[in-house]
This record gives C-alpha cells, structure tokens and sequence, in this order.
C-alpha cells in the first residue's frame, strides 16, 4: 500500500502542507515541510541494473555497524552506523570511501529487507510443509494405534 500524505492538507502538528498544493510547488517547500529530501526521479537516473537481494541482505549482515561520536563533536554526541569505508567496501556505491550518501544508505536497506521477506517466504513456505508432514504422520500414527 502506497505512502498516503495527510488528507486534511495539514500536518499533525498544524502547518499546511505545500507537496499537497499545486503543481508549482517547489523543492524547497517541500524540505521546509518534510526536511531534507532526495531527488530521486527515475527521468534523473540511468544505467538501471537488476539486484540480487539476498547478496545485499548478506552483506548487511556482515557491515560492522557501531556507535560513535564524530571528533569534533565529542563523546556526549552519539550516532549509529557504518563508517563510509567499511560501507564503500560492501557495496562500492558513491563517488568515494569518505562519505555515504542518505540515498545509498536508504537503497541498501531496503535492498535487503527485500532479501530477508525472501528468506521468511521460504521459512513460511518450509514450516507449511512441515506442519502437513507432521499431520500426516500423526494421522498415520493414530490409525496404527487403533
């Protein structure tokens, strides 16, 4: 089910939303309203490539993710993730192994949470078969004990 903005044209906490009201709304409307946002067209992109899932689950899996604070913030200021070498290294995606782009970020984990729905579509399916198995076997089993 698709993302669906607020039908009252309003924020919960009250302002009008700008993304709901004309087509000349512009990007900068929308930041102020939403925060930062990636532009994300597919008319902005090229060179689209297939993905395996489950590959990109795996290297989730394996990224160190710490905490840790930035040098100039000090240790009171704390943040979770990756550093940008180690995710460069699992993925090779950005223009280097300094940074991480939000949107490489948010395309990794989605990535992979395609992959794990995979996984526990083959666990349901497995666990499917087990349970009718098993009630066959008791079946079979209580004829016999008759």
């Amino acid at each position: 089910m698709p993302f669906e903005p607020p039908r009252n044209n309003k924020h919960e906490s009250g302002p009008e939303n700008p993304a709901m009201r004309t087509p000349s709304t512009t990007l900068d409307d929308v930041r102020r309203y939403y925060g930062e946002v990636l532009q994300s067209s597919r008319d902005l992109k090229t060179g689209f490539a297939p993905l395996d899932p489950r590959a990109a689950l795996a290297r989730v899996t394996a990224l160190p993710v710490s905490l840790w604070s930035y040098k100039a913030d000090g240790p009171a200021v704390r943040h979770l993730g990756p550093t940008a070498e180690d995710f460069h290294q699992a993925f090779g995606l950005g223009a280097d192994d300094k940074h991480i782009a939000p949107g490489d970020q948010a395309g990794v984990a989605l990535l992979a949470l395609q992959g794990l729905s995979q996984v526990v579509q083959e666990k349901d399916r497995e666990i499917a078969d087990l349970k009718s198995r098993l009630e066959a076997l008791e079946r079979r089993l209580a004829e016999l004990e008759k």
